[in-house]
């Protein structure tokens, strides 16, 4: 799996789209990744898309 840092790396998210309000769901139209809003560290996590945590990185 790819570290919280290379993701921060890799895609700032500047550009989400909120998905869904009451859920707290995020989508980045950059690099697909999905936002979920963790109330317990009031931010949102993110998580990239299979394809991308599958690729070996040189």
């Amino acid at each position: 799996m790819i570290s919280h840092i290379y993701k921060e790396g890799f895609c700032s998210h500047e550009n989400a789209v909120t998905l869904d309000y009451d859920i707290g769901i995020e989508h980045c139209p950059f690099c697909g990744a999905l936002g979920y809003y963790n109330s317990d560290i009031d931010q949102v996590e993110w998580t990239l898309p299979e394809y991308l945590q599958k690729q070996e990185f040189n």
